[in-house]
Order: C-alpha cells, then sequence, then structure tokens
C-alpha cells in the first residue's frame, strides 16, 4: 500500500473532489484513493493492535475489490437518495473524494453532501451516508441496537460508525444523516461531529500511517540488499 506523502493544499483538494464525483466510475478517485487510507477503513486501523504488516496487505489487496453487498448499494443508492429527499425535504448534491490539507494521508468519499432549510434559516450543511442492505426491514441489521424507548440506533462500536466520524472530521461538516433502506421500512438517524473521537482516530490513523511507511522503507532495503 503506497501512501501519499506530501501536503495537499486547500485549492488542490477542492479541485479534486469536483474531478472526483462520479466516484467507482472515475479513474482518477481510483487513483487517488489507492495511495491513501480512507474513512472505510478508520475502525479496522484504530482497532489493531500489533501485526500491522498483515493490516497494509490487506487493506492494499481490497483498494479495487467490489463485494456483492457494495455493488447492490451504488445500483441502489440514486433510489435511497431520492428517497431521503422526498422524506426530509433537504437538497443532496454529488461529493468526490476529500483530502483534508492537515491530514493529507487520509481520504473519504461521502454518499452525498446535504442542503438543510427550514423555513427562513439560513440554510445548513452536512452530510448523507446511504445503506442499502439485502434486507426486508431494519430490525434485522446487525448494526443497530434499540434503545429503552424502542428506538433503534447505530451502535457506536460499529464500523459504519467510525466511518462516519472520519467523514465528519475531514470534510469538517457539523452532521451526517445515516439512512438505511430496507425493501419493507427506513431508518433515519443524525449523527453528530464527536471531536475527541475523532482526535483519537486521527491519531491513531496516523501512527498507523508512520509505521506503515517504517514498513515501506524496510522492504525497499530489504530488496536492494537481495
Amino acid at each position: 500500500m503506497r501512501i501519499a506523502t506530501q501536503n495537499s493544499a486547500l485549492p488542490d483538494s477542492i479541485a479534486l473532489e469536483h474531478q472526483t464525483r462520479e466516484q467507482n466510475t472515475n479513474t482518477l478517485w481510483f487513483q487517488t484513493r489507492s495511495i491513501r487510507m480512507t474513512s472505510t477503513s478508520f475502525k479496522r486501523i484504530c482497532s489493531r493492535i500489533d501485526d500491522h504488516g498483515s493490516l497494509v496487505a490487506s487493506l492494499k489487496s481490497v483498494t479495487s475489490v467490489q463485494t456483492k453487498a457494495m455493488k447492490r448499494g451504488v445500483e441502489l443508492e440514486h433510489i435511497a437518495a431520492t428517497q431521503y429527499t422526498k422524506i426530509t425535504g433537504n437538497q443532496v448534491y454529488p461529493c468526490g473524494f476529500v483530502v483534508n490539507p492537515h491530514a493529507p494521508h487520509l481520504g473519504t468519499s461521502p454518499d452525498r453532501k446535504v442542503k438543510e432549510q427550514i423555513g427562513n434559516e439560513s440554510p445548513q450543511y452536512g452530510l448523507l451516508d446511504i445503506k442499502c442492505p439485502s434486507k426486508d426491514s431494519i430490525t434485522k441489521c446487525p448494526y443497530f441496537s434499540i434503545q429503552t424507548d424502542g428506538i433503534y440506533k447505530l451502535k457506536g462500536c460499529h464500523n459504519y460508525y467510525d466511518k462516519v466520524i472520519g467523514q465528519l472530521g475531514l470534510t469538517g461538516m457539523p452532521w451526517c444523516d445515516f439512512f438505511v433502506r430496507c425493501a419493507e421500512d427506513y431508518h433515519l438517524e443524525r449523527i453528530h461531529f464527536h471531536v475527541a473521537k475523532w482526535e483519537q482516530k486521527k491519531k491513531t490513523s496516523l501512527t498507523f500511517f508512520s509505521l506503515n511507511i517504517t514498513l515501506q522503507i524496510n522492504l525497499k532495503k530489504n530488496n536492494k540488499i537481495t
């Protein structure tokens, strides 16, 4: 896994986001994503205690792999986004690959950007994260927990939550609507940015980044020796 090490200027980051809004049908999106740790991997990175070499190898092996569930999500994403707009009245817009200049080794691809307009108030902006599992109901989704009031909520220990916090931290957005579309029902939950959790994940990712660079340097040295 080759990782980007140079800083990214804000104008370059803005241009990159514009140029990669087609996401998985865009060559630049794949190229830029392949040299960075993405928010999708935050849970695995932050949970790893040792054996970082095998994690680096596994992250490299899945950079261009699309599972059956991922393919289904891509195919139904537009339908789910349209349903979300009908439910909330919020406007949604495509989003490309985001690289924060303060963390150039990281990147994220939110499903949509959101504009929320309530009455005459100033518009609010956030993100939309969409899931389209092959389930009849959200009650069958293992990443939800049931609260005492009977409301379903995304588990804070799940990798989907870590992904959302990573997206918010890298984009600077204050909230993300987590929308799950099933055959018979749906779930809509607003997740707000959590500074402490983001700082912890960013710190851990930087440590992992440093270890990965060290592994690459040692590997190059060993190859030259042999």
